[in-house]
């Protein structure tokens, strides 16, 4: 009789703690997670041709829930209000919804969790507070509402919200008035690796001599 009532204690015990974790791994289920999910360390706003968004710009975020499971039709949203007021969205980026008023630019993942971006935009300058190292990502990322990380923005068209709308050799000058001064500034740093270094200014003379943002905003920018 005292063995039954021990077997029937550990069996509810197990039963209990089976229930737990099916409990645990249903309610994670399709709650994007910030350990799972993948985003690129760094991004590029571009500019656009015959009213295209250049490719060099285009980026995907994969969105996993806590069980390493896609999830599918994720609202991905990426805030740039951190990078205010040096970077300017265009209001219009194809295939995105762009809210100004937020300075949010939100895709839809696809049915393996995966959201793929190009997006426009521009700086007005150097409006932006020059650093000695990397900077924290002034890109927030978030999957249904949920923080999953944080990206580098960087820029190629340097001027185009203040004057040069689309990219042209006074980008460069722009470029070139910073490099070797030991300041960090994160719109110069297109390859994300935490550097203002030549492998930034080949990336871009690439895309200027490729002409894939040599107009700007095809529509306005964002106030």
């Amino acid at each position: 009789m005292r063995r039954w009532a021990t077997r029937r204690a550990s069996s509810v015990v197990a039963g209990i703690a089976t229930g737990l974790i099916v409990g645990w791994g249903l309610a994670s289920a399709e709650i994007p997670s910030p350990s799972t999910s993948s985003l690129p360390r760094g991004i590029k706003l571009v500019g656009t041709v015959s009213g295209s968004p250049s490719p060099t710009g285009q980026f995907k975020i994969l969105v996993r829930d806590g069980n390493g499971a896609p999830v599918s039709g994720a609202v991905v949203s990426i805030d740039f209000s951190e990078c205010l007021p040096s970077v300017v969205l265009c209001s219009d980026s194809p295939g995105s919804t762009v809210d100004c008023g937020a300075h949010v630019v939100t895709e839809v993942a696809n049915d393996v969790g995966e959201a793929t971006f190009t997006i426009v935009g521009a700086a007005q300058g150097f409006r932006i507070p020059t650093r000695s190292g990397p900077a924290l990502g002034c890109g927030r990322v978030r999957a249904d509402g949920v923080d999953i990380g944080r990206v580098l923005v960087a820029v190629f068209d340097l001027n185009g919200a203040e004057t040069a709308n689309g990219m042209e050799v006074t980008d460069l000058r722009y470029w070139i008035s910073t490099f070797g001064t030991g300041y960090y500034l994160q719109i110069l740093d297109l390859n994300a690796n935490g550097l203002v270094d030549i492998a930034d200014f080949s990336s871009m003379l690439n895309e200027l001599g490729r002409g894939f943002s040599s107009w700007g905003c095809h529509t306005v920018y964002c106030p």
